[in-house]
């Protein structure tokens, strides 16, 4: 599993978000298989990124945007997201477990 700093990682989504609004610019990110355990990803946008079998366990994940991609990500254990994100996270195979380890609060 491929593990990046936070620094790099806000570079990666830092591209991502300029390739979001012009796809000659910045760099579709691919996350997959990554360990972010305990990252601070506050109002990133997952947007079209791969996260086959990424590691957000214990990351903080308020106001990020995601989409079916939250799917594929391979841990969410004790994982901190906005209630936005139920939506897709109520999708997972996993959610009947992990719903009692991960903490949903309210960005308002």
């Amino acid at each position: 599993m491929r593990k990046v700093t936070q620094e790099e990682l806000d570079q990666i989504l830092a591209d991502h978000a300029l390739w979001l609004e012009d796809d000659s610019a910045g760099v579709q990110a691919n996350l997959s298989h990554t360990n972010l355990t305990a990252a601070k990803l506050i109002n990133a946008n997952f947007t079209g990124i791969n996260l086959t079998g990424t590691r957000f366990a214990y990351a903080i994940l308020t106001g990020a945007k995601f989409g079916l991609n939250i799917i594929d990500a391979a841990s969410i254990y004790r994982a901190t997201f906005s209630k936005d994100a139920l939506i897709w996270l109520i999708l997972r195979g996993d959610w009947g477990w992990a719903k009692d380890t991960v903490k949903i609060v309210d960005d308002n």
